[in-house]
This record gives C-alpha cells, sequence and structure tokens, in this order.
C-alpha cells in the first residue's frame, strides 16, 4: 500500500472518532455554557480537512514496530491532530495571519464573532484572547485523549514525556 493510499484509509478511519470525541465533549461543555460548546464547534471545524500526515504517521510507526490496536492507536493519533492544530492557532495569532486554509483564521473569527454580536470592547483583542483560549483548549483536549488511552502505562508516561519535551521546544 502506498503512503497516499495509507493517508487516505487514515483520515477516513479518523472522521468518526473525531465526531465521537467533540460530540461527547461538546455534551459537557453544554453544561458549562452555550460559548463553551461555540468554542469546541469552531475547533472541530477548524480541524476538519487537511491532511492529518502528524496522525497518520504515529499510525504508521506504531504498527510498524508491531502494535496491534488500530482503534486505540487511531483515537490516540486524534490528539496529535487537536494538538497540531492547537498550535497553528497560535501561530496564525503570533504572526498576525489572517487566513487558514482559505478560511479566516480563528482569532479573526472570533474577532468576525465579536462585531457581529456588538459587543463593547476592541474586537481584535477579543479575537486574539479568545484565538489563545482556542488553542489551549486544543491543547488540554489532547492531552485528556492521551491520557485516556489504553495503553501500557510506563509507554503512556514516556509519551507524555517526550510529548512535554516537544511542546517546550516548540513553544
Amino acid at each position: 500500500m502506498s503512503f497516499k493510499q495509507f493517508l487516505k484509509e487514515y483520515q477516513q478511519n479518523l472522521q468518526p472518532f473525531l465526531e465521537q470525541f467533540f460530540e461527547k465533549e461538546e455534551r459537557l461543555a453544554s453544561k458549562i455554557s452555550d460559548c463553551s460548546v461555540q468554542q469546541l464547534r469552531i475547533l472541530r471545524d477548524f480541524l476538519t480537512g487537511g491532511k492529518r500526515s502528524r496522525g497518520a504517521l504515529i499510525v504508521l510507526g506504531y504498527l510498524c514496530t508491531g502494535g496491534k490496536e488500530n482503534d486505540e492507536i487511531i483515537k490516540t493519533s486524534l490528539a496529535i491532530e487537536i494538538q497540531h492544530g492547537a498550535l497553528l492557532i497560535h501561530d496564525d495569532i503570533i504572526d498576525s495571519d489572517d487566513l487558514r486554509h482559505g478560511k479566516p483564521a480563528i482569532h479573526r473569527q472570533y474577532e468576525e464573532i465579536h462585531q457581529s454580536k456588538t459587543l463593547q470592547g476592541d474586537s481584535a483583542h477579543f479575537g486574539i484572547a479568545m484565538g489563545i483560549d482556542e488553542g489551549d483548549v486544543g491543547i488540554f483536549l489532547a492531552l485528556k485523549i492521551l491520557a485516556g488511552a489504553r495503553f501500557d502505562p510506563l509507554l503512556k508516561e514516556k509519551a507524555f514525556g517526550t510529548w512535554s519535551d516537544f511542546l517546550l521546544k516548540t513553544a
């Protein structure tokens, strides 16, 4: 199988897990506020599409080293996809980018929400603040997925260490 075909299959296999995960998180968020639900929907929409090569490489590496729990590693790879999206949200703010994948960057979407609701205050500042929060939510959700993964606890501990080191280097 070519990597292109593997990537296509991965994308198809990941989507149901992504949908289930966000549906569950939205139910939990509905107990907090409508704004929390909206935030998760914006993040889900942001994560829909793209190549998803990072998550696919996680799955491929796992399978190449003898891993057998295909559904569990696909669910866990969603953490990498969410984390990557979260870092891109922060990156768009840092670089003052207006667009991501041909759509308004997350902080620009929040700026538009602020303007459409005619809220008081500075729309640009609101967009940046909510964009930072949105990226943070993504990182926290990714950590939640990894924490809940059903793999050997020692392997998870090592994965958390590697992941933490990566995030620190990225920051």
